[in-house]
């Protein structure tokens, strides 16, 4: 099967729940943290990926495992991130990685204007002059290209409201790949916002990723410590992905040898 950008919209058709808006309005994370994830996701996948190319290169075991799920899946990318890192090589670009995976399509997702204004064809604030969360009630423009002979879908949303407004009623599964999620420093350094907004936050996220995934869906964390840096563990222990997505029906099932990537699958 194939999507288009129809589909999609009907896919995202839920309201996001009021007390998810409240929160999307006063969490921060980094636009582009200073390191790259999505190498060590290709170095996970493709064993001779650096001299052969991410097409010809051959799969490791966890990328043989994720190209065994990958079948007509469709391959979210959220926080998707900017070209221009990818374009001067300090990232591999995840559309042809997805591919070379076996996707059916790529769908990339960033709040931020301008980390995908190349690729948007009206991007906006997400969160307006006046602190309101836009896209409460729909997801506004789609973005649609091919690379490699795949589809690539681009919406401007965050995270958490993205989740929030899938539908559980659809006919293909989906690999949601988390990478560079990292929430403000300052916010959690403020106990009053890492409790009423961080934590909160974080939590509503593992919440969604258990209500819209079943049984042939992965989720992929690159990586599982960057979600939750800064948060105090001792304080929420349960905050944790390995602890948090176990709890909503996740099995960690890879993990990669530098354990910068961790894949979870949605139990049966």
């Amino acid at each position: 099967m194939s999507l288009s950008a129809a589909d999609l919209h009907t896919w995202m058709s839920r309201d996001v729940p009021p007390d998810y808006v409240s929160l999307i309005r006063r969490m921060q994370c980094y636009i582009e943290p200073e390191i790259s994830c999505s190498r060590f996701f290709a170095d996970a996948c493709l064993a001779s990926r650096q001299t052969d190319g991410l097409h010809n290169a051959s799969r490791t075991e966890l990328g043989e495992y994720i190209h065994n799920h990958m079948h007509g899946a469709a391959f979210v990318d959220m926080p998707c991130g900017l070209h221009a890192v990818r374009d001067a090589q300090h990232d591999v670009a995840i559309p042809p990685l997805a591919a070379a995976l076996g996707a059916m399509c790529c769908i990339e997702v960033d709040c931020t204007a301008e980390v995908i204004g190349d690729r948007m064809p009206n991007t906006i604030d997400v969160i307006d002059a006046a602190g309101n969360y836009v896209h409460d009630k729909s997801i506004g423009d789609i973005g649609s290209r091919k690379e490699n002979g795949m589809p690539v879908f681009t919406m401007q949303d965050d995270v958490l409201g993205w989740l929030a407004k899938a539908s559980t009623e659809r006919t293909f599964p989906v690999v949601i790949y988390l990478s560079a999620l990292q929430p403000r420093q300052e916010l959690c350094d403020d106990p009053a916002q890492e409790a009423e907004v961080v934590v909160p936050y974080i939590t509503a996220l593992f919440d969604e990723l258990a209500r819209m995934c079943d049984h042939r869906d992965l989720i992929i964390l690159n990586s599982s410590d960057m979600l939750v840096q800064g948060i105090n563990q001792d304080a929420y222990p349960f905050i944790h992905p390995a602890i948090a997505l176990p709890e909503r029906g996740f099995t960690l099932v890879r993990r990669c040898p530098l354990n910068k990537v961790h894949v979870f699958l949605r139990n049966g």
